[in-house]
């Protein structure tokens, strides 16, 4: 579920969700998403943040998954689904010990389907 809903952000409807979060696979489409650092987030450009993208199977094991950038702009995420994937994960990496840690990242809301499915 997100921690915020239905926010607008440079003209794009988005929620807000925090590492860890976990949606139902609408379909075996692949998928593309469009993920941002939400603003009012203490984030500098030079700063690297990045989300290990999870497919689960019904039995809740990870069958595969991708690390990916996150940026302060909005950018496109493409995922293929395997075929037997179930649940969608995006968990936040920690950076270095040094860098600002980040527990909250923004998808546009467009990517879900009126069950908050992702789709």
């Amino acid at each position: 579920m997100a921690k915020k809903q239905g926010l607008i952000q440079n003209g794009i409807r988005y929620h807000e969700f925090s590492s860890g979060a976990t949606w139902v696979l609408a379909s075996k489409a692949p998928l593309s998403l469009r993920a941002f650092v939400p603003e009012g987030k203490n984030f500098s450009k030079k700063d690297k943040i990045h989300i290990r993208w999870s497919f689960l199977g019904p039995d809740w094991v990870e069958i595969q998954s991708k690390t990916l950038p996150l940026f302060a702009n909005v950018s496109s995420i493409g995922l293929t689904v395997p075929g037997n994937a179930k649940y969608l994960k995006a968990e936040i990496l920690p950076g270095s010990f040094f860098e600002t840690s980040m527990n909250e990242f923004a998808i546009s809301a467009e990517d879900f389907d009126n069950l908050n499915r992702v789709r």
